[in-house]
């Protein structure tokens, strides 16, 4: 009996401790992301200084609004349903906030590819990177 009970309460620990998905490790990757991103649009884009210094504000300011939101939406209680729909519609605002910031700093040829690039190479809510490969695969 002290075996069933002691197992238990391991499972219960061991299943509680991997149920944190959002670590101290994913903000940094978010933040590190951000970096990368406004480095992949320097080179896609052909961004001089202050054009990449805007456009990695821009990114940051993103990333820092979009882990509030997720933090909030956390400590409510929320089907993840609900979770899911707050987090896509406040990305949606954020995005908006975010592009229409880089609007007045790029040309009409990089807003273009900067669209193109935003929509399907950049993942909107990790901020990651999608090989170009991967991308023509999901469309």
């Amino acid at each position: 009996m002290k075996k069933i009970i002691l197992t238990t309460i391991c499972s219960f620990i061991f299943l509680f401790g991997f149920s944190q998905d959002k670590s101290p490790d994913s903000k940094i990757a978010i933040k590190k992301n951000a970096q990368k991103v406004s480095e992949y649009l320097k080179s896609e884009l052909k961004l001089n200084k202050e054009q990449t210094q805007r456009c990695l504000d821009a990114f940051a300011q993103y990333a820092w609004n979009m882990q509030q939101v997720e933090e909030k939406s956390n400590t409510r209680n929320l089907s993840e349903q609900d979770k899911k729909k707050q987090l896509t519609n406040m990305m949606l605002k954020f995005a908006k906030q975010r592009d229409s910031k880089l609007q007045s700093v790029f040309s009409e040829k990089q807003l273009k590819l900067y669209s193109q690039k935003t929509s399907r190479v950049i993942h909107p809510f990790t901020l990651e990177i999608i090989k170009e490969k991967e991308s023509k695969k999901r469309n």
